[in-house]
């Protein structure tokens, strides 16, 4: 703007002067002063015109800016969720631990001697008289969970299928201890055992100093040795070395036992 003031204020100055020039130089005067208007007026909108064209430039670098940034963004999602499928991968092909072993044949000792082959989950009393089961009746002996572990019958499905593959967890929820007859039911999303499938037996396998020690594993297999010890009942009982086959499959993500182990 300041710029086309000051072409104005010459081509004024330049008809002034024509004014003031004798006649004799009145033409080569006037044109001169003309050509200096001309070159003010044609320098100021090469000025504006060199403006206008740089502000594209900005608004360009800022589309530019803003794509990369995008762009950088994506990227970054990308690698989160390769990171986190990595992980997992990772998790399969490196094989399981020793230590991820011990817990799981930790939880399949709790499983075999407190809830599925010779003990139960804690239920509901038959009676503050302590009065006998009629087991004519199906409500005597079907009894709500009160293993505060299980407030309902999801989170014990979750809980052996934790420990568990598909087909052994299967079994021992739906077919255990005969097929089509569970101890353990749902009803109403809630967790009840049926008494009538209780038992217990002696054991004797010392599960406390136990070694393990894994024999070989691949990306989804492991085939590994519990070595404890075993006394069994005798006029002089004697502790044995005893040992345990067992197998783990990494199955839906994690690794589990392929059957329970007693």
């Amino acid at each position: 703007m300041k710029k086309r003031l000051l072409a104005l204020t010459v081509s004024v100055l330049a008809v002034f002067a024509v004014g003031c020039n004798p006649v004799g130089d009145s033409s080569s005067g006037e044109s001169k002063m003309a050509e200096t208007a001309e070159s003010a007026m044609s320098d100021t909108e090469a000025d504006e015109s060199s403006e206008a064209d740089e502000k594209p430039d900005d608004d360009s670098r800022t589309d530019t800016a803003d794509n990369k940034e995008t762009a950088e963004v994506s990227e970054t999602s990308e690698e989160d969720s390769q990171n986190d499928e990595s992980a997992e991968d990772s998790e399969a092909s490196e094989g399981v631990s020793i230590q991820m072993l011990d817990e799981l044949v930790e939880k399949n000792f709790d499983c075999m001697t407190k809830i599925f082959v010779l003990g139960s989950l804690p239920c509901e009393g038959i009676g503050a008289d302590g009065e006998e089961i009629n087991w004519e009746d199906e409500n005597s002996y079907i009894r709500k969970v009160t293993d505060s572990r299980f407030p309902d019958y999801e989170s014990f499905s979750e809980y052996v299928h934790s420990v568990y593959s598909e087909s052994t967890a299967d079994m021992l929820l739906n077919n255990y201890p005969f097929e089509g007859e569970p101890k353990y039911l749902d009803k109403d999303g809630e967790l009840y055992i049926d008494l009538s499938k209780d038992g217990g037996r002696g054991y004797y396998v010392n599960w406390q100093n136990r070694t393990i020690s894994i024999v070989e594993q691949n990306e989804d297999t492991c085939s590994f040795n519990i070595e404890t010890t075993i006394e069994e009942p005798a006029d002089e009982p004697v502790e044995k070395p005893y040992t345990i086959n067992c197998t783990a499959v990494y199955e839906n993500g994690i690794w589990v036992l392929e059957e329970m182990y007693s």
